[in-house]
């Protein structure tokens, strides 16, 4: 029994208890101890937040941020291998067990849990009912927040400035008015917080363009606290503002510190996509140990609902052909993604209605096949549909994709064919795949069945077999000559 079932039960014989002593149902009563705990949870956070001036009026302290991580330093194959028979067929097992991710981030962070995408169907803005001054930009898009009208400092410097106009945003009925339309808008496109934070800083650009970006960051800093983010506002040694924003999901390439024993990356608004500073030097309040401000952000996506502006894409290969549109908006808003781990990437995604519509397409086309067939089928698609260039060479810097993206984008390397291969083989064949890695390569292992053998490995009593989208010509079970000896480690494992 582990810790987390015992825990449960626990809870549940303590309920039980005060059910029977107050004659209520179990439902009932533990409706009403979530309530009260998140009713004094609410009452104690917004306590801190009606002093925050106060904490942003005391002098502020200065840190040192650590430099963003990389996730993988090996550099991938420039060209796409390609699988050579060799003289007398011979399988080459791999021989260690393959080691579970661990996270290296010390903060808390929520292990991704495969999804079943579903179709996000949000109201549209009514044009006619807009004001200019409500649309602003966003990415290739124009969005909409019904926010009324509000003042903000021209400028802020000092740590007065910062309390004052927090302060003064606390006071403004008007400011309430603007958390609700932020969270309209949150809700109507589908954002998760860092888009969120993204619209907010090219709203906040929109409106108030004779403002300095210190204090629209701190505009943006009230409304993301008020929306339950536990954010901060720093100051950079030049005295350009950042928002210092929590994650749920390790980040990479984004410098961050640790503070009351939670990691904060560093995101500067008045850059257009996120980028590492280095280990550098900032100030910011001082907040009580005990201050817990609000949630971590989620930065998984789970449906965007943006202005549509389609494209089609046609793939065709052997037996297969995929038909469809992506659209152009959601990949713009995503092109410049925070870097996090591959089975983050995996575990979002961007239109459910897109990824049923692949589904229900492969399906159909794989009728009358053997299981065993289908898996070769769609594995030498993968192979071959897509052109293969390493992230370096297509975008300048490494990008892994969101599974949509590999429909439109020309190019993509092994980390995205595997991403898109693993969902396919799980929601297409219904067979349980892992997405697995080697320093400088990533790939995909299917669960054994009856005809399926090859280069593989035992993971919890459990045979998977080697399926690689990047090595082409490979059949199911062939695993490249240079990973052979060596025991992968599992990123994410997908279950039908």
């Amino acid at each position: 029994m582990n810790v987390r079932i015992l825990t449960s039960l626990i809870i549940l014989a303590g309920t039980t208890l005060y059910v029977s002593a107050q004659s209520v149902s179990p439902q009932d009563d533990f409706r009403n101890f979530q309530q009260r705990i998140h009713s004094d949870f609410n009452s104690f956070r917004n306590n801190i937040l009606d002093d925050y001036s106060h904490f942003l009026n005391d002098s502020w302290a200065s840190y040192n941020a650590f430099k963003g991580q990389k996730r993988d330093n090996k550099p991938k194959p420039t060209i796409q291998p390609v699988f050579t028979p060799p003289a007398t067929p011979e399988q080459t097992p791999i021989p260690s067990v393959p080691t579970p991710l661990s996270p290296t981030n010390p903060v808390p962070v929520v292990s991704p849990q495969p999804q079943q995408p579903h179709p996000v169907t949000l109201p549209q803005p009514s044009s006619p009912e807009l004001s200019d001054t409500s649309r602003f930009p966003f990415y290739a898009s124009t969005l909409f927040i019904s926010a009324p009208q509000i003042n903000i400092a021209r400028h802020l410097s000092s740590p007065e400035d910062y309390a004052n106009q927090w302060s003064s945003l606390r006071n403004n009925p008007a400011a309430t008015s603007l958390i609700n339309a932020a969270r309209d808008m949150q809700t109507r496109y589908g954002l998760n917080g860092y888009l969120t934070y993204r619209a907010l800083v090219s709203w906040a650009k929109t409106i108030f363009p004779d403002a300095s970006s210190a204090s629209r960051a701190s505009l943006v800093h009230y409304i993301l606290s008020k929306l339950g983010y536990d954010v901060r506002i720093a100051t950079l040694s030049d005295g350009k503002p950042a928002i210092l924003i929590p994650s749920k999901q390790q980040l990479f390439d984004i410098s961050y510190v640790n503070l009351n024993s939670r990691r904060y990356y560093f995101f500067t608004p008045d850059d257009d996509c996120p980028r590492n500073l280095g280990a550098v030097s900032f100030k910011t309040c001082n907040l009580p140990s005990e201050a817990k401000l609000g949630d971590m952000m989620d930065f998984r996506l789970n449906g965007l609902s943006l202005p549509e502006d389609n494209r089609h894409f046609h793939l065709s290969y052997g037996d297969l052909t995929l038909d469809g549109q992506v659209n152009k908006n959601a990949l713009d808003a995503v092109y410049r993604y925070p870097h996090m781990q591959i089975a983050d990437y995996a575990d979002s995604f961007i239109d459910g209605k897109l990824r049923k519509s692949l589904v229900t397409q492969l399906k159909s086309q794989l009728q009358g096949k053997s299981l065993y067939d289908a898996l070769s089928t769609l594995l030498s698609f993968t192979q071959h549909i897509f052109t293969y260039a390493t992230d370096s060479d297509a975008h300048g810097f490494e990008k892994p994709y969101f599974l949509e993206e590999i429909l439109s984008l020309p190019t993509s390397d092994c980390e995205d064919r595997a991403i898109f291969f693993s969902y396919i083989v799980t929601n297409v064949l219904g067979l349980e795949s892992q997405l697995i890695n080697w320093p400088g390569h990533e790939a995909t292992a299917v669960a054994s069945f009856p005809g399926l053998d090859g280069d593989g490995y035992i993971y919890n009593d459990r045979k998977y077999i080697i399926c690689d989208p990047t090595f082409t010509d490979a059949a199911p079970g062939t695993c490249m000559p240079a990973y052979s000896a060596l025991s992968p480690t599992i990123h994410l494992t997908l279950r039908p």
